[in-house]
């Protein structure tokens, strides 16, 4: 199994809420929201994504059965309702990053 990648997850805090896939960290084009210390703790179990027209978007659910649901960061108020403007900010700076 030379060069493969196995999903798994990882607990990198006391709480569960703090888990994480391992395959997150190695790739360059998804930042899980756990390791950016905000104040809104929904995000916490977030990631944001570059999508393929590389544009950051905010990855709000995902699944086998369901898909996945990205929300653009300036239309993140809208779905989430309780993000503290700051934390926009916060979001705002990361999603200019290349990636």
């Amino acid at each position: 199994m030379k060069g493969t990648w196995r999903s798994r997850l990882i607990k990198i805090d006391s709480s569960p809420d703090f888990l994480i896939q391992d395959t997150d960290w190695a790739l360059v084009h998804i930042l899980p929201l756990v390791a950016v210390p905000l104040a809104t703790a929904g995000l916490s179990k977030t990631r944001m994504i570059k999508n393929i027209k590389l544009e950051s978007v905010v990855e709000v659910f995902e699944g086998e059965s369901n898909g996945s649901g990205y929300v653009p960061v300036e239309s993140l108020s809208r779905v989430l309702k309780d993000v503290v403007p700051e934390n926009l900010v916060v979001l705002k700076s990361l999603s200019k990053l290349y990636s």
